[in-house]
């Protein structure tokens, strides 16, 4: 009997650890019900130290810690969130003064930690840069990505944070019972998702994991988000059925199912919920997906998007909207959207009226997320443009109405109504002193201030410096205008970059400065690379950081000074190295060390173009931090 016990002794632990684990957890979110009462009534230990400390811990985790060194495998992040917690975590959390934030930090932790967080790109545990990255003494509601209402977690936005390695969907999500919005796409999560998730969320409305790796299938449990309106988890491996029980979470707006293995068919009550506005089931295994006897049920007279695999006769769906091949043999599959050849816009083309907003849609699909095309909120730049364009009262050829759709977008993401200039709300419009119609206006585009276009109507150039933008620049709708060569919107407030990966679908591009905004996040450095006709690039006066290990192979000037860059000098172009270069900037950086023989190789003395390349060697000498030999130029 002893051998017997000895022998399975690893087997009865690891039971009684998971039979522990599951009645500590359902303990602790009693514990933690924050629907009634005062928050620090919910867990009191009468006295903060680090036993009670640890205790807290124990009953956040629904484990004990000290087995988890021995057994590695039951938990494979945990040991990690652990140690953080009760030897590396600054603030130190109570239960006794902070009970809310002691399960908030763990949950978090646990995120982090399973989403691979050491190799976040930003706002990981090592970036010093943000004052708010994760893990950091301030208040787990000041992390960037979180937000908070009355200091409980309301919105966990960490979409595109892992690029590096494989991340995993943390269960302890579930111990963020206020939790009314997540998005963890594109952040490289394998593994099933766990039906733990959908059991206390109670308050969730948006639930995004899309671009993942995800497989298995959805659990029946989803139905318990009775509050969820938003549900996107394409572009990922889940397969099997859908849960019919689906049918019954009628608060449902937005669906995503598209480009994974689903199989079956799409159950009836599901296409007749009474508030679907999108549904997205392309590119998967439905066979029959959508009978005949559903579809006119499903559209009751309101305007629905519905995305099937119902080209070529592979399925039929009478009400779809937009039909894709599916999997099965097509050779007419819809391509992404490509940049087209320059055409004339002359109405001899066959034009299209605007109102047919079916035929528009499935081209603006091909430019723009459908997430932000059908935005529940209306908010999104990309519903504002496709609202604007469908009202507008005119026949266009379809190539004029997705120009038109690029530059609207362009403007609602950038602040448009508050412009100083040629917004809707204002009558002046003299950029570079030459009067022009406003934006959104009816005349032509190309006739709207700061727009330059060629002779046949094609956009090349857009110059709206110093005029009050604001937010976002979106280089993915920007891509599209396939004859874009000159971009400068200096002198504004722009924070964020956009969508940096479609920048090297440009390709025209020569001119491009966005300096003295208040840009923020990595240099990209991969999407500029791409860029072959890129002359000029001034990123100058923002606060971008990262890697300069390469750049476009036919740059001529580089103003990249006074950001956040950081970086050894002997990385500059590792990769490759610009021999056309004539002018560098790297001043106001934090640039240590020696500048290298292929760097040094390209200054006019040396037999190359650069004439001016500057860095910050003077008070850096002092230090004995950089050595800039090469230097043509050096600051204070």
């Amino acid at each position: 009997m002893e051998k017997i016990l000895v022998a399975n002794a690893p087997i009865i632990l690891f039971t009684l650890i998971v039979a522990i684990s599951a009645w500590v957890v359902a303990l602790g979110l009693t514990l933690l019900n924050l629907n009634n009462g005062d928050p620090r009534n919910y867990y009191k230990i009468t006295k903060c130290d680090e036993t009670a400390r640890g205790n807290a811990l124990r009953a956040s985790m629904g484990t004990s810690h000290h087995l988890l060194p021995r057994y590695p495998n039951i938990f494979p992040y945990q040991e990690a969130v652990i140690h953080w917690f009760l030897n590396e975590d600054e603030r130190n959390v109570c239960v006794d003064d902070e009970p809310v934030a002691v399960f908030q930090r763990y949950a978090l932790a646990n995120i982090y930690f399973a989403m691979n967080g050491p190799n976040w790109t930003t706002f990981s545990s090592s970036d010093r840069i943000n004052v708010t990255h994760f893990l950091s003494p301030s208040s787990e509601c000041n992390w960037e990505g979180v937000t908070c209402e009355d200091g409980l977690i309301t919105q966990l936005n960490l979409e595109s944070r892992n690029r590096m390695g494989k991340g995993y969907l943390a269960t302890e999500i579930s111990l963020l019972p206020k939790l009314e919005s997540i998005n963890l796409a594109s952040n490289r999560l394998v593994g099933d998702i766990s039906p733990e998730l959908f059991y206390y969320l109670n308050h969730l409305s948006s639930l995004d994991l899309s671009s993942n790796l995800l497989t298995g299938t959805i659990s029946d449990q989803i139905v318990n988000l009775q509050n969820l309106t938003q549900l996107v988890l394409c572009n990922n491996t889940l397969q099997g059925h859908l849960p019919v029980i689906m049918g019954e979470m009628e608060l449902l707006k937005h669906v995503r199912l598209d480009r994974n293995l689903f199989e079956g068919t799409i159950p009836e009550a599901f296409l007749n919920l009474p508030n679907l506005d999108v549904l997205s089931f392309y590119d998967n295994l439905f066979v029959n997906a959508v009978s005949n006897e559903a579809c006119p049920a499903s559209r009751q007279g309101k305007e629905r998007f519905i995305l099937g695999d119902c080209a070529c006769g592979y399925m039929e769906c009478s009400c779809c909207t937009t039909c894709f091949p599916g999997r099965g043999e097509c050779p007419q599959r819809p391509p992404s959207f490509e940049c087209r050849e320059s055409t004339t816009r002359a109405l001899t083309q066959s034009g299209i009226s605007i109102f047919d907003h079916t035929s528009v849609f499935n081209e603006l699909i091909k430019i723009s997320d459908i997430n932000l095309l059908s935005d529940l909120t209306g908010e999104a730049a990309q519903r504002k443009a496709l609202v604007w364009i469908k009202t507008t009262e005119t026949t266009l050829s379809m190539n004029q109405i997705l120009q038109r759709y690029a530059l609207a977008v362009f403007y609602f993401s950038t602040g448009g109504d508050k412009w100083t200039q040629c917004s809707t709300q204002s009558s002046l419009c003299r950029l570079r002193d030459v009067s022009s119609n406003h934006f959104l206006s009816d005349d032509d585009e190309c006739t709207w201030g700061g727009i330059a276009c060629d002779s046949t109507g094609n956009v090349i150039g857009i110059n709206i410096d110093y005029n009050g933008l604001s937010g976002a620049i979106p280089f993915r709708e920007l891509s599209t205008l396939c004859s874009l060569k000159h971009l400068s919107i200096r002198g504004n407030s722009l924070i964020k970059m956009g969508d940096t990966d479609w920048i090297k679908h440009c390709a025209n591009l020569e001119f491009l400065d966005v300096s003295q905004n208040s840009l923020f996040g990595g240099f990209p450095v991969y999407g500029l690379s791409q860029l072959n006709n890129l002359r000029t690039l001034d990123i100058s006066d923002n606060r971008m950081y990262g890697l300069i290990y390469e750049l476009p192979e036919n740059i001529r000037v580089a103003r990249m000074h006074n950001n956040l860059f950081s970086f050894p000098l002997d990385t500059l172009f590792r990769a490759h190295a610009p021999i056309h270069l004539e002018e560098l900037t790297l001043h106001g950086n934090d640039v240590k060390g020696s500048a290298s023989r292929s760097t040094c190789s390209l200054l006019y003395k040396n037999g190359g173009l650069l004439q001016i390349f500057s860095t910050d060697c003077v008070s850096a000498q002092n230090d004995g931090e950089l050595d800039c030999s090469c230097c043509t130029i050096c600051m204070q």
